[in-house]
């Protein structure tokens, strides 16, 4: 950085610890430019320094800028104010060159005054301004899930299976079920809508929903003796009445963000996916198979711009009396271990190792009567799991149990379909809320919460016989109430405009994936 000229008094012409103007005149009117303080000395400009204001107002300027540079400072002005006339006794304007002696001058106070007791402050180190601190900022993320044998998820797979049943007999079908369960007992309630009468009895789908659950007559629960107490009004005739048209008004949202390495879900949501399904398949035909199938997991992560650190994993299961305790937390150690090591390798964002994950298995202890012998259940009670995890809003209306031209399934479907095509378009993450009214093809509302750029669609994607088009209810399983709505790869509202041709795909493990329907 450049220096001021030496001038011949012998004394550097650098800016002045200290600065006075006429506060008592329009500031605006004399404050200096900063390039004008850079390219002049500061005598100039009427600046003075403490204790030498005659000498710098009476030294002569080169360059022709005389005294009209001084802005009307300069002692004895014609038009000062008066109380700097007669000495420049006023502190605040230009002083004359006064005949008192150092010793009876009048010395400015201190620019802060401080109590004579007080220790002096020192200031710490200062930071260089080309080295600033950089800060990101950490989340924390948590999300949960629940095994196919919660009682709760038992009740939606089996209204799932009502629905299954009922689009097997007739494609237009109209189902609206809820199910409840305590104990040895069901409950189910509703109405359903075919052209031909369901070939089974509901009992007999209740049955079977809990054995694909992985009950079993060695595992506390034998689903052949639930007593199954139905009111369902079991109506043959033309469904369209109801299943052709929005019959309700509903609220519905989707969301989607992240990339295909997370099936665009949140990644703590995600990796509480990965791990039920983990744990789910071991049960089946793992090293812990035949235990379970009741269980829950817990994920907890912080997130940052360089990716996700897995620090807690929870999970609860479900266990037979003949098997030892630390033998069931050994095996489902292994199982949810095998399962993040794999995701890691698929995903390098994942940066914990597994040696550094916080692991607990049953702090309860054992858990043996599981199912519904231990919890009530109840359709549609754990509908943030179905959807998108804590930290996405969800719409007003249960998925599970319901036909799938419903306004409030083929809705919520349909706007996360178009959430993944705005975060495959450009967007980095996308909430899509639409509003319906009953008895009214078109949305009333469309509105999109984006984070970047990304493509949105036309009211018409969302009008409701397009809806009924572009999904086929024969796309409603059993198995995908156990919570696999929007983590299934292979259900078109989950592929967006690239469906598996996208440059991910390859990376998607497809023991992730539920069966084809």
């Amino acid at each position: 950085m450049g220096r001021h000229p030496v001038p011949s008094g012998g004394h550097r012409a650098g800016l002045p610890r200290r600065v006075r103007f006429d506060e008592r005149r329009d500031a605006a009117d004399r404050r200096p430019s900063r390039a004008a303080l850079a390219a002049h000395p500061p005598a100039v400009l009427g600046v003075q320094r403490p204790g030498r204001g005659r000498e710098d107002r009476e030294r002569p300027v080169a360059g022709g800028h005389l005294r009209r540079h001084q802005h009307d400072l300069r002692d004895r002005a014609p038009h000062a104010h008066p109380a700097g006339r007669g000495g420049g006794g006023h502190r605040r304007l230009h002083r004359a060159a006064r005949e008192e002696s150092s010793a009876t001058r009048r010395r400015d106070p201190p620019a802060r005054a401080r109590h004579p007791r007080r220790p002096p402050s020192r200031a710490g180190p200062r930071r260089h301004p080309l080295h600033p601190a950089r800060e990101a900022a950490v989340v924390i993320r948590i999300s949960e899930m629940v095994l196919p044998g919660h009682p709760d998820k038992f009740c939606d797979q089996v209204a799932d299976a009502v629905i299954a049943a009922c689009v097997a007999v007739d494609a237009d079908a109209y189902g609206q079920v809820e199910v409840s369960t305590w104990s040895d007992h069901v409950w189910l309630s509703g109405g359903i809508c075919t052209r031909r009468p369901l070939p089974q009895t509901l009992e007999s789908l209740v049955v079977k929903a809990g054995l694909a659950a992985g009950y079993g007559a060695g595992n506390w629960i034998d689903p052949n003796r639930y007593r199954v107490t139905s009111t369902v009004c079991q109506q043959v005739g033309d469904p369209t009445r109801w299943s052709a048209r929005v019959n309700d008004q509903s609220i519905v949202l989707g969301w989607a963000g992240y990339d295909p390495h997370t099936h665009y879900l949140p990644p703590e949501h995600f990796l509480a996916h990965a791990l039920r399904e983990a744990l789910t398949d071991s049960c089946r035909d793992g090293v812990l198979k035949g235990q379970g199938p009741d269980g829950k997991l817990m994920v907890r992560l912080r997130e940052d711009s360089a990716g996700w650190t897995l620090e807690q994993v929870l999970v609860t299961l479900q266990q037979h009396e003949d098997l030892a305790f630390l033998e069931l937390c050994e095996r489902a150690a292994t199982t949810v271990a095998d399962a993040y090591r794999e995701t890691r390798e698929r995903d390098p964002r994942w940066r914990a190792s597994w040696a550094d994950v916080d692991l607990l298995i049953n702090p309860n202890g054992p858990l043996v009567n599981g199912g519904s012998d231990g919890d009530n259940g109840q359709t549609g009670r754990k509908l943030v799991m179905d959807f998108y995890g804590p930290r996405v809003p969800i719409g007003g209306g249960a998925l599970s149990g319901k036909h799938l031209s419903h306004i409030d399934r083929i809705g919520a479907y349909a706007a996360r379909d178009a959430a993944v095509r705005a975060v495959q378009s450009g967007a980095k993450e996308c909430l899509v809320r639409v509003a319906y009214a009953p008895n009214r093809e078109m949305p009333l509302d469309i509105d999109y919460a984006m984070e970047g750029r990304g493509e949105r669609q036309s009211p018409a994607f969302f009008a409701h016989p397009e809806m009924v088009d572009r999904y086929p209810a024969s796309l409603i399983t059993a198995d995908r109430a156990r919570g696999l709505h929007f983590f299934d790869r292979r259900l078109p509202w989950n592929q967006g405009c690239g469906g598996h041709s996208d440059p991910f795909s390859a990376h998607i493990d497809p023991r992730t994936l539920s069966p084809a329907p």
